[in-house]
């Protein structure tokens, strides 16, 4: 019989993101939000307890997490946080940054790196996309000329979040143009402290704005052999490990957004009066409405923490990974507009939850690949081009 519930532990550490979270990361939320402001002293608050190193094993750093129970910190991280550009800072330094330095590090590597992008003292970016290559990150424009030990990179990488205030980069350039995408591409970790790159001030966004997102820019930026991580070649592999991690566990905060967002508008519409009609609450076309997001709630939830137990079993995620993705965004933004219209003129003005949750909705479909990437994906294992 297979077991669903959570194991004590992952209650009780489910317990303790929410009332952390409650504590210390929902201090003038809407503020900071309309400022696109994001607050250091919270990112070395969770530091504390090592968020930023979910899934690092302590010996690391970290707090030695296994992907299910990633999944539930940042759920629990969704549900009481109301900060999302917060929420979605971390999880990009997590996921598309930590976890492939300790997967695809060496030990000297692990151990001089990870202890401070885990405990909050360094925070990191990933630099992969470029203007001109849009979601076929694949084919880019940054080069790479190795003169001994020494590697030269040039180009321009955008939509890097948390770019403007980070101090590591994950970048990738392209090694063997002979080679392309698959045996062409090299990972780099770069440091500002010691590599000569520039970083543009934040740009303005839809939403996640409290995230501060920018471009990185490298010329003549030269890098020794011993900031490769992984093989000459092995970019490729190392970024679609990464996208397998955010797929996966990234949703996790949309799943405890919708949490919270659901409980909310029950709240709302059991004691909303509409004139001598009742309630919001007792009239069936919303009841119905409420009803099925639930469903499709739980179906999604249900599909992430399979995709993080395959990953933790070592099992092919490709195909569920690219799944859970687009069943969490999609319903995502789908839950959002369905609640603004149970909410009404109440969510349609500014300094409310659903407000700014349905700005967040709306990049879900967007980032860590398209729908349409995703899509492309799963008709790829289906054996169809």
């Amino acid at each position: 019989m297979i077991d669903f519930s959570l194991n004590p532990e992952q209650l009780e550490l489910r317990e303790e993101i929410i009332d952390f979270s409650r504590v210390h990361l929902n201090e003038d939320v809407d503020g900071r939000d309309e400022r696109s402001e994001f607050k250091m002293e919270l990112w070395k608050k969770c530091g504390e307890i090592k968020l930023q190193g979910l899934g690092v094993p302590q010996a690391l750093g970290g707090r030695g997490l296994d992907p299910v129970s990633m999944v539930v910190a940042l759920e629990a991280l969704g549900y009481a946080s109301r900060d999302s550009g917060f929420n979605f800072s971390l999880a990009a330094h997590l996921l598309a940054c930590v976890m492939p330095i300790y997967e695809f590090g060496n030990e000297e590597q692990r151990k001089e790196w990870l202890p401070s992008l885990c405990n909050g003292e360094g925070m990191a970016t990933n630099a992969m996309t470029e203007l001109t290559s849009g979601s076929n990150v694949y084919k880019m424009a940054t080069s790479v000329y190795k003169e001994d030990d020494t590697y030269t990179l040039n180009g321009l990488k955008s939509y890097c979040s948390n770019g403007p205030i980070s101090d590591t980069v994950l970048t990738y350039g392209m090694t063997d143009p002979r080679k392309g995408a698959f045996g062409g591409i090299s990972c780099f970790v770069l440091f500002e402290k010691l590599h000569n790159y520039e970083k543009t001030p934040a740009e303005h966004k839809l939403g996640l704005r409290t995230c501060q997102m920018g471009m990185i820019e490298m010329k003549d930026t030269r890098v020794e052999q011993k900031y490769m991580l992984g093989k000459p070649g092995a970019g490729t592999v190392i970024f679609n490990r990464s996208m397998e991690w955010e797929r996966i566990c990234l949703g996790a905060l949309h799943l405890g957004d919708m949490d919270h967002l659901l409980e909310m508008t029950i709240d709302f519409a059991k004691k909303r009066e509409i004139g001598t009609q009742g309630t919001v609450g007792s009239v069936q076309a919303v009841t119905h409405r409420l009803a099925e997001l639930k469903t499709e709630l739980e179906s999604a939830r249900l599909m992430t923490l399979k995709a993080a137990w395959m990953l933790k079993e070592g099992k092919s995620v490709i195909q569920i990974a690219a799944m859970a993705k687009n069943a969490v965004s999609c319903l995502y933004k789908k839950c959002c507009l369905e609640l603004a219209q149970i909410w009404g003129g109440a969510s349609f003005r500014g300094r409310h939850d659903l407000e700014r949750s349905l700005r967040h909705s709306i990049g879900a479909t967007v980032y860590s690949g398209t729908t349409e990437v995703q899509n492309n994906i799963i008709a790829s294992t289906l054996g169809l081009k």
